[in-house]
Order: C-alpha cells, then sequence, then structure tokens
C-alpha cells in the first residue's frame, strides 16, 4: 500500500475526471451509444480513488479540486453521471446492486450535496423496482431506505437507520463490497461519536479533547443535527463488527464479500481489513464516555489478542498489544486511567 502525499492523492483523482471527461465528449458525439455499463464501472473507479481501502492512501479530507485540470468541468459531469445512475439502476440486472447503490450514494452525497435527495427519492429502486433481498420480511421494511438516511446525515435517526441497515447487511451475508462495507462503518461511528461529543451535558466545551482523523469530520451534517441514538443499539452494532471481525479470521467465512473488480478477499487483504475496523473501533473507545462501549472493544481486542496465530499479523498485532498493555482492569472493574487505543 502506497502512502500517497495530498498532491499525489489529487493527481490520482484528477486521472479518473479526465478520463470520464474524455469519455462524455465520446458519448456527445455518439449519442446512441450504449453507456450505462461504462459509466457504472468508470464511476466505480472514480468511488476508490478518492477512498482507498487504508488511511494511508489519502481520503475525502484531501480532496481539492484546485489541483484537478478541468476540475469544475469534471465536476459537473460526475454530477449528471450520478443523477443518471439512479434512474438506470434496477436490482434486477445490475449486477452487485447493493454496492452500486451504495457507491453513488456516496459520491452523491459528496459531490452533489444541495441537489442529490431531489433526484435520489424519485429513483424506481427506491419507489417501484425494489431489492426482495433488502426488504425484511417481519415488518416489510425497504433497508435501502434506512441506507439513504444514514448517508444523507441530515435527520435525528440518521444513526440508528445506519445502523439497522448495517445489521441487516452483515446479519443476512448480502453480498457487498467489503472496502465500501467498512467505509459505511466508519461514517456511522464518525457521526456517532461526534453527536455523542456535542452533548453539553458531557462537555463544557464541545469535542473537547477528542481526537479523529479528518475524513471523519469533513460533513457538515454530522455537527449540525442532533441524533437521537441509545448506547445500546451502538453496543449492538459493536457486537456485529465484532463477528465481521472473527469472520475475517476464518478462511471461506468472507465468501459474500469481494473487493475492487470481484477481487477476492485473500488472507493478506483480510488482515489488511481486521485493521482497519480494529483502527475504527480503538478510534471510537478513545472517545467515547461510554463504559458499555470501551467493554465491548476491549472484548473484541482481547479475543484477537488471546486467539493470536503461530505468525501474528504485523498489520494490527501492535494496535492489538498496545490495548492489551493498558488493560489493567481494577479489582472493582472500573476502567483503566489510561488507555492504549491510540
Amino acid at each position: 500500500m502506497l502512502n500517497l502525499n495530498h498532491a499525489q492523492y489529487n493527481a490520482h483523482v484528477a486521472i479518473h475526471m479526465q478520463l470520464i471527461l474524455i469519455l462524455q465528449l465520446l458519448y456527445s458525439a455518439h449519442p446512441n451509444m450504449m453507456r450505462w455499463k461504462s459509466m457504472r464501472n468508470w464511476l466505480e473507479h472514480l468511488h476508490e480513488a478518492p477512498t482507498p481501502p487504508l488511511f494511508v492512501q489519502g481520503s475525502f479530507a484531501d480532496l481539492d479540486l484546485t489541483l484537478i485540470p478541468h476540475g469544475l468541468a469534471g465536476l459537473r459531469v460526475v454530477r449528471s453521471w450520478i443523477r443518471e445512475s439512479f434512474y438506470r439502476l434496477n436490482p434486477f440486472t445490475s449486477p452487485q446492486f447493493l454496492t452500486t447503490l451504495m457507491r453513488i450514494t456516496s459520491l452523491g452525497f459528496t459531490f452533489d450535496r444541495d441537489g442529490a435527495l431531489a433526484y435520489i427519492t424519485q429513483a424506481k429502486c427506491l419507489t417501484q423496482n425494489k431489492s426482495v433481498e433488502l426488504l425484511r420480511k417481519t415488518d416489510n421494511r425497504y433497508l435501502v431506505m434506512d441506507m439513504l438516511n444514514s448517508y444523507r446525515g441530515g435527520t435525528p435517526n440518521s444513526i440508528s437507520s445506519g445502523i439497522l441497515f448495517l445489521q441487516y447487511v452483515l446479519n443476512n451475508r448480502l453480498r457487498v463490497n467489503l472496502s465500501v462495507l467498512c467505509d459505511c462503518i466508519e461514517d456511522i461511528l464518525s457521526s456517532f461519536i461526534i453527536n455523542h461529543r456535542m452533548d453539553p451535558t458531557l462537555d463544557e466545551l464541545p469535542l473537547h479533547g477528542v481526537v479523529l482523523p479528518s475524513n471523519w469530520l469533513i460533513s457538515p451534517y454530522k455537527f449540525s443535527v442532533k441524533k437521537d441514538v441509545e448506547p445500546q443499539l451502538i453496543g449492538s452494532l459493536l457486537d456485529a463488527i465484532g463477528n465481521l471481525i472473527k469472520k475475517l479470521r476464518v478462511v471461506g467465512a468472507t465468501d459474500f464479500m469481494w473487493l475492487a473488480h470481484v477481487t477476492n478477499v485473500t488472507p493478506l487483504l483480510r488482515n489488511i481489513f481486521i485493521f482497519r475496523l480494529c483502527r475504527a473501533l480503538c478510534l471510537v473507545a478513545h472517545n467515547t464516555r461510554y463504559p458499555m462501549v470501551k467493554r465491548k472493544v476491549n472484548s473484541i481486542v482481547l479475543h484477537l489478542h488471546r486467539t493470536k496465530r503461530p505468525q501474528y499479523p504485523a498489520y494490527y498485532g501492535k494496535l492489538v498489544d498496545d490495548v492489551v498493555e493498558y488493560m489493567a482492569l481494577l479489582c472493582d472493574r472500573r476502567m483503566p486511567r489510561l488507555d492504549g487505543y491510540l
């Protein structure tokens, strides 16, 4: 994995933007050309460029359109493609429907936050052609609406909606891209921490002492709307993440997950994503004031420590050891004064 600096990150995104501009010129010259499949594939590439699997490769917080040649023109084309993708997306004919929907929803609210909601809510995949696998049988609840509410982030129940969606995806082993799934998990966890630590009953100064990566802080709706979420619901999400980490350590247990361009999740890649999930959990544990949340994160980390293999993966090994080193719980079961989460 390359460690990209600010300029390299934007140069990488610029390549994809310029290729999209070239394709748009081709489509304009040949209006009868079949373009939906090509558009879907290049939006997939565009999503991967600014949201790479590991934070050392950069994030949306590093995106700077002034460093991208013809950046504003590219942005207009991308917005148009995203809108058309929503209108064309069909769960019965689109391969990897769930991942495609998550990607273009994320791109829509990132590149077209003011206009995205209007065309997303009109898309047939939300109003008419509903995916059967995303329709919860117990109450006929269409989980796509929860996903949309989560990515939008502007309603009091957006965190709760995101947790319901993630639990359904994980519990039902729906086929999904692992990197996109981790993006969604991190987005919900970051919303929870920001909402939690902006509570005036906890901190006299909002977010005082909070340590979070920059890409967890870029959405304005994480700060502007008070979210209603019970700690127990966060606890259930942490349990689901813990189960996902356990599955990632077992060969064959993640057959419903894949990576870019249908790449299989190899043992090396599984360890990388275990590190990514552990890092997110440690950030949550370090910044939360809920002892229950800290205990659940500690339990997940302790399980990794107790069940370590002869070849202890370096990707998450040091992170696990640092947490365990500082988890000297007192006899009365109070939390330790120090933590090794960071």
